[in-house]
C-alpha cells in the first residue's frame, strides 16, 4: 500500500482514518496496527463511544450477541483475542436446527469434525473489549480518540489529494486514506454519494437472555420460523439463552406489554 509523498507532518494529519469503532473499526484498527508492512502509517480511530476493557463477566449477560464461525475464529487468533474471550466466556455451538412451524420441514447442521464446532455464541460488548485492549498494548500507531465523531468530510477526486474531516468538536483533520465503519446511517457513505437500496419489512425483533431448563447440555442453537417470522435461541451457558424473536410491530410491541410469565408462555407455545 502506498500514500502520497506530499502528506504533511502536522499533528492533525493521519496517514488511515478509520470513522467509527464497534466491531468493524476496532477490527479493522488492530488488524491494520499489528501489520508489520503499516507500522510506520499513523492511523486514527474515532470512537463516539467510551471504550472499555474487559475486565471481569458482569453476573448478567448482555442482550447483544454473535455467532461465530470457524473462519472468524481464525481471524481472532491472529488478532489475538480469541484466547481473552474464552477466558471471559464463550459458548460452543455442536448443532443447529432449523424448523418450520408450518409443516415437518427440517434442517439439521453438524460439525464437520470432533475439532471444530459450528459457532460460538459471544457477546458483542466483549469482542470490541478485546479489540480495544489489544490496540492499546501492542498497536502503537493507532491512536484512539474516544467521545469523538465525524460531523462531515471532504473528499477529493485523485488519490494524491488529502481528505479533510470536520469533527463534532469542531477540530479538523486531514487523512490519505478514510474507512467507512460509521454503521447503519454512514456519513462517510453519505459524503461519497453511494446509492444503496433498501426497504422495510415491517418487522421488530425483541432480543432477551433467558433461563431455560433442560436436562442435556446447553449446545444447540435452534431457530423456528413461524407465520410471523423467525425464532432463534443461542446457547450461552448450561443455564442461559439468547432470544432473537422477530416478528410484527404490532405484535412485538403486544409482547413486550405482557407480565414476564405470559410472555413466557406465549414463547413456549412457539417453540
Amino acid at each position: 500500500m502506498k500514500f502520497s509523498s506530499s502528506a504533511p507532518s502536522s499533528s492533525n494529519f493521519y496517514d488511515i482514518v478509520i470513522v467509527g469503532g464497534g466491531l468493524v473499526g476496532n477490527a479493522m484498527a488492530c488488524s491494520i496496527g499489528l501489520n508489520e508492512t503499516l507500522k510506520s502509517q499513523k492511523v486514527l480511530l474515532l470512537e463516539s463511544g467510551k471504550p472499555k476493557s474487559l475486565g471481569t463477566p458482569p453476573n448478567e449477560y448482555s442482550n447483544r450477541v454473535s455467532a461465530i464461525s470457524p473462519a472468524s475464529i481464525r481471524l481472532f487468533k491472529k488478532l489475538g483475542i480469541w484466547d481473552r474471550l474464552k477466558q471471559y466466556r464463550t459458548s460452543s455451538v455442536t448443532d443447529l436446527y432449523v424448523l418450520d412451524s408450518c409443516s415437518r420441514s427440517r434442517i439439521r447442521f453438524e460439525r464437520l469434525n470432533s475439532n471444530e464446532e459450528i459457532a460460538y455464541i459471544v457477546e458483542n460488548d466483549a469482542i470490541i473489549s478485546s479489540l480495544y485492549d489489544v490496540i492499546r498494548e501492542r498497536c502503537g500507531n493507532v491512536t484512539i480518540r474516544a467521545g469523538s465523531s465525524m460531523k462531515n468530510c471532504v473528499l477529493t477526486a485523485g488519490l494524491t489529494d488529502l481528505v479533510s474531516l470536520t469533527l463534532a468538536d469542531e477540530s479538523s483533520i486531514e487523512t490519505s486514506l478514510i474507512i467507512g465503519a460509521d454503521g447503519q446511517k454512514s456519513k462517510v457513505r453519505e459524503e461519497m454519494g453511494v446509492e444503496y437500496t433498501g426497504w422495510n419489512y415491517e418487522q421488530m425483533g425483541l432480543v432477551a437472555t433467558l433461563r431455560i431448563n433442560t436436562d442435556s447440555a446447553n449446545t444447540i442453537a435452534w431457530q423456528r420460523f413461524t407465520p410471523f417470522g423467525p425464532i432463534a435461541l443461542l446457547p450461552l451457558s448450561q443455564e442461559y439463552s439468547s432470544l432473537v424473536w422477530t416478528t410484527t410491530v404490532e405484535d412485538a410491541k403486544r409482547l413486550l406489554a405482557l407480565p414476564p410469565d405470559q410472555f413466557v408462555d406465549e414463547l413456549n407455545h412457539y417453540l
